[in-house]
């Protein structure tokens, strides 16, 4: 796939024998020539979100188990990209909403006692936005180490500390 200023391919890359593709899908992210937008992996993940909610709702479960399941297989299907690409909000608002259905059910229960942590009264669930910039958070602390590659780009994008690093 040509990246960058798209110029015809030439004849000779061409005889190699590579399929010319203007998109990709790369463990599960779906990448266009020149988009920095990830629409269509959103929408993959949210049809991820939806098919789980589907079938764990033939279980009949009882709110833990509505948020055992949303713990383990709902905020996977976000993290799985979440935790290293900028999730628009609209989408994040949109995962945040089936994840809060799911859970809550057919119990009628506060917004603010959904996210609260339990020791307080409420039921746990995380903010998306705030758990996946957690999430990120992460790979700064992983970069500490500089025994890779990409961390060494982190360290020299930093100012002589990742603990510096910026959008």
């Amino acid at each position: 796939m040509p990246v960058g200023k798209i110029e015809e391919v030439p004849e000779y890359i061409r005889r190699l024998g590579f399929k010319i593709e203007e998109k990709i899908t790369v463990l599960g992210l779906i990448l266009e020539q020149n988009s920095m937008e990830f629409t269509q992996s959103c929408k993959r993940i949210e049809d991820k979100i939806k098919a789980q909610i589907r079938f764990w709702d033939g279980f009949y479960l009882s709110l833990p188990g509505r948020i055992t399941v949303n713990k383990t297989m709902l905020y996977s299907q976000i993290n799985y990209l979440g935790c290293f690409l900028p999730v628009p909000e609209q989408w994040i608002m949109k995962f945040q909403k089936l994840i809060n259905g799911y859970v809550m059910g057919r119990t009628k229960i506060s917004l603010n006692r959904l996210c609260d942590r339990p020791e307080h009264g409420g039921l746990g669930i995380f903010e998306l936005d705030s758990f996946l910039s957690a999430q990120k958070c992460v790979w700064i602390k992983r970069a500490r180490n500089l025994d890779e590659l990409w961390k060494i780009r982190i360290y020299s994008k930093s100012l002589g500390s990742v603990l510096n690093i910026r959008k």
